[in-house]
């Protein structure tokens, strides 16, 4: 399948009451990402208010992700071996069935 652009890995650390509950006390979270200029950006939070803090945090990072996803940029050209692979193609990438006479009417011709 096609790799997803952006992946979140979160951490927490807590520590246990007299009671045996878990309290939160900080969190880490990684940004891992496909685009190389967004990659690894790491955040780290110790103090009150934790899973609040978390939540906050990962609500931004939805709304910086999707300011990077919603930018256009121009398509790079296809290249002479992405035409000939497209061309040869006898199965989709994406659900992995084979081309046919029935679903030919989808297929797209790369110029």
């Amino acid at each position: 399948m096609f790799p997803v652009p952006f992946v979140l890995y979160a951490d927490f650390e807590s520590y246990l009451t007299s009671s045996g509950e878990h309290v939160p006390s900080g969190f880490c979270c990684l940004r891992v990402s496909k685009f190389p200029k967004h990659d690894h950006k790491i955040f780290t939070y110790s103090g009150d208010n934790v899973l609040k803090k978390f939540f906050e945090h990962i609500k931004n990072e939805q709304n910086v992700i999707n300011k990077i996803l919603s930018t256009n940029l121009p398509m790079n050209p296809v290249t002479d071996e992405q035409t000939r692979a497209h061309d040869a193609a006898t199965t989709c990438l994406t659900c992995e069935n084979k081309f046919t006479t029935s679903n030919a009417e989808y297929v797209i011709t790369v110029t």
